[in-house]
């Protein structure tokens, strides 16, 4: 009899240890949950498009999830603070896309609207700042302000 008591009270351990472990993996679940990249954007967000190099992708993906997360609960991704009353949040839109065509699709878009490969984003990240300066040293660019912050492409003659 002793001996079926011992089984008993190890069977009974061994199910509250498992009731113990399912709690806690619920509760992991949440966490995870809480962390998942589908995020609900805000109505009154203010979409920017990021269009980055494919270079960036490790990294990038992952601070445009935590920005929008962070937007999305109302909390400047900064400083964790509530945004203020009338502040907006942003919402980041990425698209990964090779240095080169995108530039050419920001010229596109200015001289050539017609054009397939038009690219309007409000953020370009090319793999190598050489892109913003050709995009700047087009003839007649709007973005012609920007040529006093980039260098002048270097002459070779």
């Amino acid at each position: 009899m002793n001996r079926n008591r011992v089984w008993f009270f190890v069977i009974i351990a061994v199910a509250l240890l498992v009731v113990v472990l399912a709690l806690a993996a619920r509760g992991i679940s949440s966490v995870i949950n809480q962390n998942s990249p589908t995020i609900n954007k805000p109505a009154n967000a203010v979409e920017v498009q990021l269009i980055y190099a494919p270079e960036e992708e490790l990294y990038i993906t992952q601070a445009i999830t935590d920005f929008n997360r962070s937007m999305s609960r109302g909390t400047n991704p900064l400083t964790g603070k509530e945004l203020a009353r009338n502040e907006k949040p942003v919402w980041i839109t990425g698209k990964s896309a090779s240095s080169g065509t995108a530039a050419q699709g920001v010229i596109n878009a200015v001289i050539a609207p017609n054009n397939s490969n038009v690219e309007r984003p409000v953020i370009f990240s090319p793999s190598v700042r050489h892109w913003l300066a050709l995009v700047n040293f087009k003839p007649d660019s709007p973005f012609s302000m920007w040529r006093a912050r980039l260098p002048q492409p270097m002459r070779l003659w």
